[in-house]
């Protein structure tokens, strides 16, 4: 850069790389100034925005027992400006909190009672884009032993009952007959 007359003429493009710069804006000040003092200079603001929705994985629906323990539903979700996530159940917020790209989002279900439940995630970036997934997630009633041996002995006692009706009926006929 060089001046005539005090106009300044540029000799060669001033050039820097923005290449990989953070989401968010960007000051580049430039100053110049010639052999007789003078100077000058101009300010470039650069404004990385983020348009990209994060990735977000989508697990398996669950179903287990009713006092069962190690059930977890697992999410991993991707992006170059995670901010946070936010779980509901059954449409109710439920827990919310901060996530890092690539790392598991562990979300134990343990402890719920015989019914079944929807739990959707939605994650955010920085510049509010955001994913969704919905895992339902069934509990079912533990039934006791005691219930199985109570219905193993109806059941029994009935076929007995029933044996021993259709054996009765086929020896005792109704109707007999007798030699004349």
């Amino acid at each position: 850069v060089w001046c005539v007359g005090c106009v300044w003429v540029l000799v060669e493009d001033i050039s820097i790389s923005i290449d990989g710069l953070a989401y968010g804006a960007h000051s580049y000040i430039c100053f110049v100034n010639d052999t007789e003092g003078q100077t000058n200079s101009d300010t470039v603001i650069v404004t990385v925005t983020d348009n990209i929705s994060p990735l977000l994985n989508s697990p398996a629906d669950i179903i287990y027992s009713e006092g069962d323990t190690g059930n977890n539903i697992i999410w991993v979700a991707t992006d170059t400006n995670p901010e946070t996530y936010i779980v509901y159940k059954d449409g109710v917020l439920f827990k919310a909190d901060t996530w890092t790209s690539g790392s598991s989002i562990i979300f134990s279900i343990d402890g719920l009672s015989a019914s079944q439940y929807n739990f959707t995630i939605v994650v955010l970036d920085l510049a509010g884009n955001s994913a969704r997934d919905t895992v339902i997630v069934a509990v079912t009633a533990i039934v006791s032993e005691f219930s199985q041996s109570i219905f193993f002995v109806i059941v029994s006692i009935t076929l007995v009952f029933v044996f021993y009706y259709i054996k009765s009926r086929t020896h005792n006929p109704t109707t007999q007959t007798h030699p004349t």
